[in-house]
């Protein structure tokens, strides 16, 4: 829809292996006036770009990002973009947009020399987690099933590492000889379990409970830490329910997040 009359201007997403189709959306990230989708199924990177002249959306696909595991891929400029996955070597890749290999980042983290003997594969799915972007170049990545938060900045067309802390290290134990799998110790305590940023930096959902002590509640939080682009913690947030997931509207000075009720409802905060 084209505001403010909400002019009709077509639709995308629809579940399919077709052109403008999707099987499985993980994210979406704005850059400038184009939305960016990645298919991990279908290992296509979707851009969506509404024309206004003609009052309908474009669409562009480029299938050139099959080669590897990645899970989630998002513009960092105009010519470079960042890749999210279960790679052999480093956290993150930055392509250009063709999808050519340009940059590798550190390698997922370890808690001692014994975790640093498996392979990075395997360690990516301990250390899985939620990132975000400014659109600028920023990049913020925060661990799902322990504390640790790592922020990136684009400096001449390659990722820098700007902050990094790890706060905890999850524990888990591989799970069989072949393949990428881990299992997690019921009293683990869980990480970030969403994210969203802007230009003034990004903001954390954190849990920090275990499935030992809470079961599914685990998965749910109330505490939303806000942080700037170097690192620095700048706020803490807590909201009077718990919620899945969430975002942040800085024209109207609020939080929108997802919560059980017992269904699954679409709440508001005040950022106070």
């Amino acid at each position: 829809m084209k505001l403010p009359d909400f002019k009709y201007m077509g639709k995308y997403g629809e579940l399919g292996q077709g052109p403008e189709e999707w099987l499985k959306a993980k994210t979406l990230h704005v850059f400038q006036d184009t939305l960016y989708c990645y298919d991990s199924y279908k290992s296509e990177l979707l851009q969506i770009i509404p024309d206004d002249d003609a009052g309908k959306l474009t669409f562009r696909s480029c299938h050139r990002f099959g080669k590897d595991l990645t899970i989630d891929l998002f513009p960092l400029s105009q010519s470079r973009l960042c890749a999210y996955g279960c790679f052999e070597h480093g956290m993150l890749h930055v392509t250009d947009t063709a999808g050519m290999l340009l940059q590798v980042t550190r390698d997922f983290p370890a808690r001692d020399r014994t975790e640093s003997m498996l392979s990075n594969q395997l360690r990516f799915m301990a250390y899985q987690g939620c990132m975000d972007t400014d659109g600028k170049g920023n990049v913020a990545y925060l661990m799902a099933d322990s504390k640790q938060c790592y922020v990136y900045s684009l400096v001449e067309d390659s990722l820098a590492e700007i902050f990094s802390d790890q706060s905890s290290y999850p524990f888990y134990k591989p799970e069989g000889n072949e393949g990428f799998s881990v299992s997690f110790k019921p009293e683990n305590k869980f990480g970030y379990q969403d994210i969203t940023a802007d230009e003034s930096g990004f903001y954390g959902l954190y849990s920090g409970k275990s499935f030992q002590d809470y079961q599914q509640k685990a998965f749910e939080s109330s505490l939303v830490e806000a942080y700037t682009w170097k690192g620095a913690l700048k706020a803490l947030y807590r909201f009077d329910i718990p919620v899945l997931c969430f975002c942040i509207d800085k024209k109207r000075d609020v939080f929108y997040a997802i919560t059980n009720n017992p269904d699954p409802v679409l709440v508001c905060f005040p950022l106070l």
